[in-house]
């Protein structure tokens, strides 16, 4: 993270997480889309947006997760696909482990009987790593992703929706890697516009 460095001003105070500027003294910055000024030092900070290009299989955000942040959330609006095509999310270069469970959308019963109507994956190699299908509009998802550098298990927890379908999905990579990237890919089809913008929790 880059470090902000003040001149002397009178009364001022300056920690790695907060500049405070005196009462009668403004402080003018440019550029600085993760500077915080005041506040108690928690929240959401920017780290970076992708864009989506054309005709494209997958979308990779690389060195997004860093020691720096624990938990991120990731806001994606993935522009349409070339087909009726499920979009898979992986983490790292991790092809095997993934756990996931995705619920039913509009035109499906909560439950049928005693069984909730949902998609579940166990253990899954690389491809079936389940986030949710876009069809041939956009989709909208926003990932809540916990400890994906740290040395445990990476989980993700996901409220996404298109014109047809709003799902909750959950997922996580039963593997004990530090990952700094995260991959969004169209199931077997393309995907054409869109934007992913990542934040980091500072805690």
């Amino acid at each position: 993270m880059s470090r902000l460095t003040v001149g002397s001003i009178e009364g001022l105070v300056e920690n790695s997480n907060v500049v405070s500027v005196p009462t009668g003294h403004s402080l003018n910055v440019a550029d600085a889309g993760a500077l915080q000024i005041g506040g108690s030092g928690v929240g959401l900070v920017f780290i970076s947006r992708t864009t989506i290009g054309t005709a494209v299989s997958s979308v990779t955000v690389s060195d997004c997760f860093s020691s720096t942040y624990d938990n991120y959330r990731i806001v994606s609006n993935v522009g349409p696909t070339s087909g009726n095509e499920w979009i898979h999310v992986k983490i790292g270069t991790a092809t095997t482990g993934y756990y996931t469970a995705l619920t039913g959308g509009l035109g499906y019963n909560i439950t049928y009987g005693a069984n909730v109507i949902a998609y579940g994956y166990q253990n899954q190699s690389s491809g079936q790593y389940l986030l949710g299908g876009s069809y041939t509009t956009t989709m909208g998802a926003v990932l809540e992703v916990q400890s994906p550098f740290l040395a445990t298990q990476t989980k993700i927890q996901a409220l996404l929706t298109n014109s047809y379908t709003p799902r909750l999905a959950g997922l996580f990579l039963d593997d004990t890697d530090s990952h700094t990237s995260i991959t969004l890919e169209s199931a077997g089809g393309t995907i054409t516009g869109g934007t992913i913008d990542v934040y980091g929790y500072i805690t």
